[in-house]
């Protein structure tokens, strides 16, 4: 049987994207911020979340679910948001896409 995580501050009544994003590693603090942003559908407070995780809670996110990380990006056009995905994944924003070095070729930024 399967084990899952609860913290002080999470039980069953705890949104279950909040518990996913906890049993996969996320800060609960984190996890439950986004999840309250989530279910309010106020992507201001999920990108917020979003931007408030520590480098390798950010690192972890965006490993485990990129698309609610780039939804939120493209929902708010959060600069800070945009740099730390560019840090992360060394990919530039530009022209509503997001480009590696070898599609940018020579351009120097």
């Amino acid at each position: 049987m399967t084990t899952f995580k609860h913290t002080p501050i999470t039980n069953n009544e705890t949104d279950y994207f909040a518990l996913s994003l906890i049993d996969r590693g996320l800060a609960d603090t984190r996890a439950l911020k986004i999840a309250k942003g989530l279910k309010e559908n106020d992507w201001d407070k999920v990108t917020s979340a979003i931007c408030n995780c520590d480098c390798s809670n950010f690192s972890l996110l965006l490993k485990i679910e990129p698309r609610l990380v780039y939804t939120a990006f493209e929902r708010e056009e959060c600069n800070a948001l945009k740099e730390r995905i560019e840090q992360e994944t060394d990919t530039f924003y530009s022209g509503g896409e997001w480009l590696t070095e070898s599609t940018i070729g020579d351009t120097t930024f």
